[in-house]
């Protein structure tokens, strides 16, 4: 007897787990919900029409009272009937405002129309079918009709052509933006630092996850980036020259529609370290590629470096030699003007600068030195 009460307990265990899945599925699935009933629809239901029976009716307008049974549909805030809104289906047409056969909304012989509506953000979908569920598990019956035209309605058990809807959100318009770091939108032309980097910031009512497509362009060939969903961009400013340029993201959504900004990014002129070469302190000065200097004799080095865009002057210069530095300057606009023994047959010189706006740059040349003539002594005979 335990056994059997056993049985029969765990049997309604796994019932109702079915039951629970199966209706918690069905809400998750359903924007919609509709029946018809003998009294009239809740406040919270919009009534889509009327009809005299549950079989072989005759339906009537929402606005007349002439007949007893509701099609009632929930589910939606501000789901209604109302064929003038923007978000509207046509569910069927009657004959006449009461009394009436039916038909299918895609035909044309009656003018009465019934529609299923909402002012907000929702769409909706009809269509006829001998069961709902081949159309969409999101697919609601709201009644059934006798036939294409000239036709009786029922409720969903009445007929086998069913008129079933279902309800969506919809799509929404996604808003791009951007932001740069740095916050100001600055970088130096042939420079990587700062890394000038353009964030992401767009967004969707409907989700991010709704943004298929990013694609970023700053009018210049080359430098353009398309992605799959969010993306941040890096310029390349390493191969920009110093100028304004306008940055543009367009990101578009699953349903193909796009929103655009625009910014304004700047790229500056770097500071630029180079030097000229000599073997004598007033010149002639030449490029430092070409020279040639001499053992054990000095070479003269003069900072012919360019500032960054806003900077007045160079404010240090660090000199090396072979990685030694033989001289440095700190202050307004040090002395551009220096020189070091040669000692090597190969010798590397390095020039590091920085400007008054903390723009930093270094040069080297590397360039041989021959060994000295012999020195001639006249010697008494």
């Amino acid at each position: 007897m335990n056994f059997k009460i056993g049985i029969i307990v765990l049997t309604i265990f796994i019932l109702a787990l079915f039951v629970f899945n199966n209706s918690t599925t069905f809400s998750a699935e359903k924007l919609l919900t509709c029946e018809v009933q003998n009294t009239p629809c809740d406040a919270s239901e919009a009534t889509i029409l009327k009809m005299s029976s549950l079989t072989n009716a005759h339906a009537e307008i929402t606005s007349q009272s002439n007949y007893g049974y509701y099609v009632c549909c929930s589910g939606l805030l501000s789901l209604r009937n109302d064929c003038s809104d923007d978000s509207t289906t046509s569910v069927l047409n009657l004959s006449n405002v009461t009394n009436a056969h039916v038909e299918k909304r895609d035909l044309s012989n009656y003018s009465e129309e019934v529609c299923i509506s909402s002012p907000g953000s929702f769409i909706f979908e009809c269509d006829y079918d001998n069961d709902c569920a081949n159309l969409g598990s999101e697919y609601e019956c709201l009644a059934s009709i006798s036939g294409d035209t000239n036709a009786h309605i029922g409720d969903c058990l009445a007929y086998s052509t069913k008129i079933c809807c279902e309800a969506s959100l919809k799509n929404q318009s996604p808003n791009a933006k951007f932001s740069c770091n740095p916050s100001n939108c600055v970088a130096y032309s042939g420079s990587a630092d700062p890394i000038l980097r353009l964030e992401n910031d767009s967004t969707d009512p409907d989700g991010i996850d709704d943004i298929a497509t990013s694609s970023w362009d700053i009018g210049v060939s080359g430098h353009e980036l398309v992605c799959s969903g969010i993306c941040d961009y890096t310029v390349q400013t390493a191969s920009l020259p110093a100028d304004e340029y306008q940055a543009r993201l367009t990101v578009i959504d699953q349903a193909g529609v796009s929103d655009t900004v625009t910014k304004i990014i700047t790229i500056r002129q770097d500071v630029i370290a180079d030097f000229e070469c000599s073997s004598n302190e007033d010149g002639p000065w030449q490029n430092c590629s070409d020279f040639r200097g001499v053992q054990k004799e000095y070479a003269y080095f003069k900072d012919i470096s360019t500032v960054s865009e806003g900077a007045n002057f160079i404010r240090s210069r660090t000199w090396e030699l072979n990685g030694e530095v033989f001289d440095s300057g700190v202050g307004v606009d040090p002395v551009p003007l220096t020189r070091v023994e040669l000692v090597e047959i190969s010798n590397t010189v390095k020039l590091s600068v920085e400007d008054n706006r903390s723009r930093q740059d270094t040069v080297s040349y590397t360039f041989g030195a021959r060994l000295p003539l012999p020195t001639w002594q006249e010697i008494a005979p």
